[in-house]
């Protein structure tokens, strides 16, 4: 009902949307080479598997800067974006074994792929639980 969006509503989407993201390059990118050869248009053909790798790399940092940067701008209170930066440790995870990865080593897709639903997933609802309860 308000003509502008709420700062809390912009700096909550954007990293939970850089994070689902790099979410879905993770999930294409097992695939990439069976999606190529069949002409599948998925995120990570049309990217090019090099710069997908590229830009999830840059996409989990940025999701946690942001609501840091949110947090020193006080623009949202610490008490709702602590909890959700709990998961940083897993992001990490994912851009060293993305860095592996592309370095030539053997990927374990399922931990991969988990750990990545697991970050977005487990964020959204921390940032969603923090909210209900402040």
């Amino acid at each position: 009902q308000m003509k502008d969006l709420h700062p809390l509503v912009i700096f909550i989407t954007f990293p939970l949307l850089f994070l689902f993201l790099a979410m879905l390059l993770t999930y294409s990118l097992e695939s990439y080479a069976h999606d190529f050869a069949g002409g599948k248009k998925s995120l990570m053909v049309v990217l090019g598997w090099q710069r997908g790798m590229a830009i999830h790399n840059v996409m989990v940092p940025i999701a946690y800067l942001v609501s840091a940067l949110a947090v020193l701008l006080r623009l949202v209170p610490w008490s709702i974006t602590w909890p959700a930066l709990l998961t940083l440790p897993f992001a990490m995870y994912q851009v060293w074994h993305m860095n592996q990865i592309a370095g030539g080593a053997k990927p374990k897709w399922r931990l991969l792929t988990l750990i990545a639903l697991a970050t977005s997933l487990v964020s959204t609802y921390l940032f969603t639980l923090s909210l209900w309860i402040r």
